[in-house]
């Protein structure tokens, strides 16, 4: 419908040889009531092509079409043409498990929580690294997310009206630490923060 639950951010930027599997793998979700909001910003490779011809297969699908700015001013983009309740950032060039969407909106309801993070798996060329990201509270985690490189937008389903309410934006010009920036506001002004103790993305390092 017009006001799916979620509404997924990909940024997309020449990455022609990935974008499949992480289109593939959101639309594979056992949770349906989303939209998918596939932001090209200036691909010169097959990227746009790819997310026309998925556009056309999927009608929650929207594909946007925008000249090279960078990753921050593309996800500010797409924050301003969303219709979710809630947001979802995912990296073109991750894939997450089938069961993502679903496990991360029952805990946001059940715990009316403004955000919800959850495990991820790293994958190098020839093994996996788990990565555990739950934490006691929200202090914890802003700790967490100052100190060390796990503040990042891409496992974390987060409340729309927050960027609303608190008129968080993506800093303009800042490609590289834009997540900290936006996810520390994003924590300092949200009542609860939950967690799915499973690892449901993957990326690629």
């Amino acid at each position: 419908g017009n006001n799916p639950k979620i509404s997924v951010i990909v940024p997309v930027y020449n990455v022609e040889q990935y974008l499949p599997r992480c289109i593939d793998s959101i639309l594979a979700q056992t949770f349906t009531d989303f939209e998918l909001l596939l932001i090209d910003d200036g691909s010169t490779d097959n990227s746009g092509k790819i997310c026309d011809e998925y556009a056309e297969r999927d009608n929650r699908i929207l594909t946007f079409h925008k000249m090279n700015e960078g990753i921050s001013a593309t996800r500010e983009f797409a924050i301003n043409h969303v219709n979710g309740q809630f947001v979802q950032f995912v990296d073109s060039d991750d894939w997450i498990e089938s069961n993502m969407f679903e496990l991360m909106y029952n805990q946001a309801i059940a715990t009316n929580a403004d955000i919800v993070g959850c495990n991820f798996i790293q994958e190098y060329k020839n093994k996996l690294l788990k990565t555990k990201a739950i934490y006691k509270d929200k202090e914890s985690f802003i700790l967490s997310v100052i100190s060390n490189h796990w503040g990042v937008l891409w496992k974390l389903l987060i409340r729309h009206q927050l960027f609303i309410k608190y008129d968080i934006h993506f800093p303009n010009g800042i490609d590289g630490g834009e997540d900290y920036f936006v996810v520390t506001q994003l924590l300092l002004n949200c009542n609860v923060v939950s967690f799915v103790d499973s690892y449901l993305l993957k990326f690629r390092k």
